[in-house]
């Protein structure tokens, strides 16, 4: 009786083991095969950016952005997750962000095969010094720090960005060469239409319309575009003091100003107030939107619309 229960606990001990040899095995040929069929991946800062690259690379690759709409970069730190993301991509697309500063170096040291690629390269930079408003700024200026990062709400820029990004993408995926140029082609004309659509609107627009307040400066290159001009309600990215609303005040009053914007994720009390001393409409816009083109639009009609 004992020889047929040891028997028994022999054999089961055996089904055991090989049945758990089996699982080790797969669970080590596993990656090997997900590492072979793995698509190809690049990585941006914010969503505009996807925007930009989805135009370019349609569905060869996934698009891995750090910053989510409604999230304020000004305060962002990757989570570990997202570093963990960043050792499938060939590709980061820095914009000019300030995080990006700290960040992109330990990008790289994290994934020595990460080739990172500003994509404000080519662009005229505005700064964000309203006393220097008037004068084109590059990487080497003095006021390097001051360089207005929000390039993105510019349909030309739009335009040098996908250039840019595809002389890289032919780069690192030779293989899809000739569809990118057909697709940086395909967006041009797309962007060209955008630029139109927005001239169109803007020839209805009257002289006491061209003026909105904006809490936070995000569309100087869009209002250096279509002749526009943004009063900024920020200071340095903080709330404004009694004095300097003033200012705004008189300011707002003699231009005659009908909207303010604010970017979505913003506080909305002190915009809130500001409008209701002023008499004036408030909307929401998101700068930071995958479907930038729309944003731009709801904010030129939004213009055109305000009395």
């Amino acid at each position: 009786m004992k020889k047929y229960i040891f028997s028994f606990l022999f054999l089961q001990c055996l089904t055991c083991l090989t049945l758990f040899s089996l699982a080790f095995a797969e669970s080590n040929l596993t990656p090997q095969t997900d590492k072979a069929d793995k698509k190809k991946q690049v990585s941006a800062s914010i969503l505009p950016e996807k925007f930009v690259l989805k135009k370019l690379l349609k569905n060869h690759a996934d698009i891995q952005v750090l910053i989510n709409s409604g999230t304020d970069p000004h305060s962002f730190e990757p989570k570990p997750k997202q570093l963990m993301e960043l050792n499938n991509s060939s590709i980061y697309f820095s914009i000019g962000l300030p995080f990006e500063k700290v960040w992109l170096k330990r990008f790289t040291e994290l994934n020595p095969q990460l080739k990172e690629i500003s994509l404000n390269q080519n662009i005229a930079l505005l700064p964000l010094d309203e006393h220097e408003e008037n004068h084109e700024h590059n990487h080497e200026h003095e006021h390097e720090g001051n360089i207005d990062p929000h390039i993105w709400t510019s349909p030309n820029n739009l335009k040098i960005m996908a250039q840019t990004a595809t002389k890289s993408l032919k780069e690192r995926y030779p293989d899809l060469s000739e569809e990118l140029d057909q697709n940086l082609a395909d967006f041009t004309t797309e962007l060209n239409q955008l630029d139109q659509e927005l001239k169109n609107i803007f020839a209805k627009l009257k002289p006491e319309q061209k003026t909105f307040i904006v809490f936070h400066p995000a569309f100087n290159y869009f209002a250096k575009d279509y002749n526009l001009k943004e009063l900024v309600v920020e200071q340095e990215g903080r709330e404004p003091n009694p004095k300097k609303l003033v200012e705004l005040s008189k300011l707002a009053q003699k231009e005659k100003v009908k909207l303010m914007i604010v970017q979505k994720g913003f506080p909305m009390g002190t915009a809130k107030t500001i409008a209701d001393h002023l008499n004036i409409k408030v909307i929401e816009i998101d700068p930071l939107s995958e479907n930038i083109d729309q944003e731009l639009i709801k904010l030129a009609k939004a213009l055109v619309q305000s009395k």
